[in-house]
């Protein structure tokens, strides 16, 4: 009798557990001191059906990093923009991303990235693609589609997505990486948040509904 082959959900449950399993490696011991045996000794499996999912361990972290980012950016793709405004987009993703990055995973992997990169410049390259790069892309497009449908007036959305990125990241990322103060309560995050959307609209939007 045939075994039964493996469903997509199989697969994808198995795809995110070795996601979960690598990133908890990535945050304990670093990139380079990270490898495929230990992998296989916290997630099961084989290197082989490892290598079936990542083509190699660059593969593996870029992989890792992305599935950060799509927590961050969820709110841009997962709900009905049209019927959010433009505040309430931004306010829910500025909150969602300073809870995903300014915590032990995020600020972990961000310092993960800035000890590497020197001597490692394709992770630090990955980093940027498929983490920062990709969210003021993201969040570019999304301006882009709100000028066309009339709703906005934005004269340059990439400058406008860097520079909220930039306002919204700044400082509570630094304070983080360098560890001058505890993370930020639930609170001290709205406030933050709120206080980079006002400021966004009023300098870089202009007929706005």
């Amino acid at each position: 009798m045939n075994r039964p082959a493996f469903s997509r959900y199989d697969s994808v449950r198995r795809h995110q557990v070795l996601i979960e399993a690598a990133t908890q490696l990535f945050l304990e011991v670093g990139y380079s001191a990270a490898s495929m045996n230990q992998l296989v000794e916290r997630a099961g499996g084989s290197k082989s059906s490892i290598y079936a999912y990542f083509k190699n361990k660059e593969g593996l972290f870029v992989a890792v990093v992305e599935d950060m980012v799509r927590d961050i950016l969820f709110p841009l793709h997962a709900i009905d923009l049209g019927s959010h405004s433009l505040e309430d987009n931004l306010l829910n993703i500025g909150n969602r991303t300073l809870t995903v990055l300014t915590s032990h995973k995020g600020l972990g992997l961000s310092r993960i990235v800035y000890a590497e990169s020197v001597k490692l410049p394709e992770v630090g390259l990955a980093f940027y693609q498929h983490g920062p790069g990709r969210a003021i892309k993201e969040l570019a497009n999304y301006l882009q589609d709100l000028n066309n449908s009339k709703k906005i007036t934005c004269e340059d959305p990439d400058s406008a997505s860097e520079f909220f990125w930039g306002m919204l990241l700044h400082k509570p990322m630094l304070e983080g990486l360098c560890g001058t103060r505890r993370l930020l309560s639930a609170q001290q995050r709205k406030v933050h948040v709120a206080r980079v959307v006002d400021t966004f609209v009023v300098s870089f939007i202009e007929n706005h509904k």
